[in-house]
């Protein structure tokens, strides 16, 4: 069992009846959020554990919490030929969901109102399952995972996250308070929102709660924007059964699941190492010690240094990391012979358009903000480095083809002057692919 009392259930079902998520009109689409949709395409999850590409034809997805089915849409646009079953325990927001998929072209998809306990019911094993924003919910998240493994495929993928108690501190104080005025008794309708809004609103602006969560509220009262602004309230200090979590948290509850934690979903977003005014400045003993710890206790450290990420959003299989690629032990013939594949998402010709507007102003560039936005440490590239990449948009090349074609873009050596020494190109290009890699922009294969 999700470990849920029926209460709970009842009041979770009556307020995404009430208000199914997220309220994005049938006609919006996704199509050029490429960061959202490469995080939905299961390409990315695959590679990161295996090194390998995994085709999206014939594999079976579950979206666990489908709401209103825009996440289900991205999960049909990310993964061409996928067979995708949704869920939801709201029988509204399935309604909305199966008519948002056929409006979007997606008629084979199907949904069930089904909540996490009755997956079973649908008998399938599944490659993939997306359970976004729903986990947090449960009391024992431990359980809920063990029954979203149960229709797992043995070398399946699940995605799914959990509220950062760190980082939503000021939202369970509210909560907590809401809760103490009554608010949260039945579930939260409009006298509830405008009456949260009003004390807010009427607070000084130093009160540590409201600066702490209410700069968004404000600009959307201003853009006089109901919609978003009551969809904010109830999702944050309005949230029936809202709980948060640490690392440590987390930690356990895949141990007691029996399930390996491949990496946070966005990466980037991680990077200890981002934290420090400059790399040369890291404090040896937190370098040397840093080095050694898991993914999980880097996260850990992360969360607690600087808790700016809302959500844990996190890959998790049975089948550990096959392996930490050290590609600093590789023999050199062996990085040559490597495949670069450009990340699906990124295989657009907005992007490619954009990029070569970047080559024609001899601007900088970052395939990065596509996938990730604005972070704090994203690094750009020179345009000679665009100009390398360009034909990845076409094909895939293999590192040593890429060389050879740095050589042919940047005949000498910025250095000597000189042609260029065959291991000092390589390891130029070498570095400039390992960050793209790290930013989950290319395949390495």
């Amino acid at each position: 069992m999700s470990s849920l009392s029926p209460e709970a259930l009842e009041r979770i079902r009556a307020q995404f009846d009430y208000g199914p998520y997220p309220r994005v009109p049938l006609e919006a689409t996704p199509k050029e959020n490429y960061g959202a949709l490469a995080v939905h395409d299961i390409r990315s999850a695959f590679y990161r554990r295996d090194r390998k590409l995994k085709g999206t034809e014939g594999a079976c997805i579950l979206d666990v919490g489908c709401g209103s089915g825009f996440k289900t849409l991205m999960l049909a646009l990310a993964n061409p030929g996928a067979t995708i079953f949704g869920v939801d325990l709201s029988p509204k927001s399935v309604e909305l969901a199966q008519e948002r998929l056929k409006f979007q072209g997606f008629p084979e998809v199907k949904f069930y109102a089904l909540g996490l306990d009755d997956i079973g019911q649908l008998g399938l094993a599944f490659d993939y399952i997306n359970c976004d924003e729903l986990l947090y919910f449960f009391d024992d998240p431990a359980a809920a995972l063990g029954q979203m493994k149960a229709v797992l495929k043995p070398d399946g993928i699940i995605r799914t996250n959990l509220h950062s108690k760190n980082q939503r501190i000021a939202h369970y104080r509210l909560q907590e308070l809401f809760k103490f005025l009554g608010f949260l008794d039945g579930n939260p309708e409009a006298a509830e929102m405008e009456a949260a809004t009003e004390l807010m609103n009427a607070l000084k602006p130093g009160v540590l709660s409201r600066a702490a969560v209410w700069k968004m509220p404000l600009k959307l009262q201003k853009e006089e924007n109901k919609d978003d602004l009551e969809q904010w309230l109830m999702m944050n200090l309005l949230f029936q059964e809202d709980k948060g979590y640490s690392v440590s948290d987390l930690r356990w509850y895949l141990d007691a699941a029996g399930l390996e934690f491949l990496g946070m979903v966005q990466a980037p977003l991680w990077r200890l190492n981002e934290l420090f005014c400059e790399r040369n400045q890291i404090p040896a003993f937190w370098a040397l010690g840093v080095q050694e710890t898991s993914l999980l206790d880097q996260a850990y450290l992360y969360d607690l240094l600087h808790p700016v990420n809302r959500l844990f959003d996190f890959w998790c299989s049975p089948q550990p990391l096959r392996s930490s690629i050290d590609w600093d032990e590789w023999p050199l013939e062996q990085c040559l012979a490597l495949r670069v594949h450009l990340h699906p998402q990124l295989v657009q010709h907005s992007i490619e358009q954009q990029l070569q507007e970047k080559l024609k102003q001899r601007e900088r560039f970052s395939l990065a903000r596509a996938l990730h936005g604005e972070f704090l440490g994203i690094l750009t590239y020179e345009p000679l480095f665009g100009a390398l990449i360009r034909p990845l948009f076409e094909r895939s090349l293999s590192v040593k083809e890429l060389v050879q074609r740095f050589q042919q873009l940047q005949p000498l050596d910025y250095a000597t002057g000189k042609s260029w020494q065959p291991e000092a190109a390589t390891e130029l290009v070498w570095n400039f692919l390992e960050e793209l890699e790290r930013d989950q922009c290319l395949f390495l294969i």
